[in-house]
């Protein structure tokens, strides 16, 4: 579930700077700038810089929220990839208590807690799991036609439905009910990220995982070529079309030279 810095860069016009200082602005562009050449740490320090000139404006707490889920991102397996992700976290619920009717907080919040529940213990990630589905449903009330809140929700279902059954029912045993929808809910979801955003390598990629999950192997295999064939414009895009290659191999389908850079 990782959708994050480029997203907000690209949503220029929700985005907008207003009313806010020249150093503001020049700290932000060169933070837009650096996201889209994919320096994640120097598109972190250029919207911290900003932030500490307006630490109430609302494009920049977005970005900065975006910008420290990349860093964490690429960090990995780090001790400080945690960090980063609580850092974004942060500042995705301040966006959520200053402004309560945006959707970007919400979106944030649910992103962020996925990316968190591979590193922490089972008693947390029925915690995380009522966190993703809140805000990931909030996110899409407050705006329908944002693509990213249906894939970090889609993905979210098909997830809970791969865990094993023991494992599952142990957790809730323990610690409560852990929300999930099913599968076709995750296809559709999915299914509805591709109709907005039909250029998204995340929404193909996630979208063909779970019908794979469904033994729709022609449709994967449709959705996944088509993440390949889509241009990289996010600093996880390579990963992404590395995994959807694995993906066909396994399911003994050739891909041709044509795909190797997304093209």
């Amino acid at each position: 579930m990782r959708y994050g810095l480029i997203v907000v860069v690209a949503a220029g016009s929700v985005f907008a700077s207003t009313g806010v200082s020249d150093g503001t602005k020049q700290y932000e562009a060169k933070g837009d700038q650096a996201a889209r050449s994919f320096d994640t740490r120097q598109a972190l320090a250029m919207y911290k810089k900003a932030q500490n000139e307006s630490p109430e404006q609302y494009e920049v707490m977005a970005k900065l929220a975006a910008a420290y889920t990349d860093v964490g991102e690429d960090l990995g397996s780090s001790p400080e990839a945690v960090d980063m992700f609580l850092k974004g976290y942060d500042n995705a619920e301040k966006l959520v208590e200053m402004y309560p009717d945006s959707s970007m907080g919400y979106f944030f919040k649910a992103l962020i807690a996925g990316a968190l529940v591979e590193k922490v213990v089972n008693k947390d990630k029925v915690r995380l799991s009522r966190i993703i589905d809140a805000n990931a449903r909030k996110a899409i009330e407050l705006d329908p036609d944002f693509a990213p809140s249906y894939i970090v929700l889609g993905a979210y279902y098909r997830e809970v439905e791969t865990v094993s059954g023991f494992t599952r029912k142990m957790a809730e045993m323990m610690y409560g009910e852990i929300p999930a929808a099913g599968m076709k809910e995750s296809r559709r979801l999915l299914k509805q990220s591709v109709t907005l955003d039909p250029t998204s390598i995340h929404a193909h990629y996630e979208l063909a995982k779970t019908c794979k999950v469904m033994g729709e192997q022609k449709t994967a295999e449709k959705h996944f070529k088509r993440a390949l064939q889509l241009p990289v414009n996010d600093h996880r895009h390579p990963y992404i079309q590395k995994q959807a290659r694995k993906h066909l191999k396994e399911d003994g389908v050739e891909v041709d030279n044509s795909y190797a850079k997304g093209k």
